[in-house]
């Protein structure tokens, strides 16, 4: 779809979930053993790296939302 518009929306929010409480995962009763499984992936593989820009700044990101469009 090369004429699709594109829509980025730039927010400062950070978000975790307390994946090792039992109480948390009581109340997810839908969610699947390799959906889980595939969240702790992402978490052990990207929760360590340096994050490149302000996280309180969000329209620091952009340049880099940019280059994943405009190529």
């Amino acid at each position: 779809m090369p004429r699709a518009r594109v829509w980025i929306e730039m927010h400062s929010g950070q978000f975790s979930m307390p994946v090792f409480d039992a109480e948390w995962l009581a109340a997810q009763p839908d969610i699947a053993l390799a959906e889980f499984a595939a969240v702790l992936a992402m978490a052990s593989r990207y929760g360590q790296r340096d994050v490149p820009w302000d996280q309180t700044r969000p329209a620091d990101r952009l340049p880099q939302a940019f280059r994943k469009f405009l190529k």
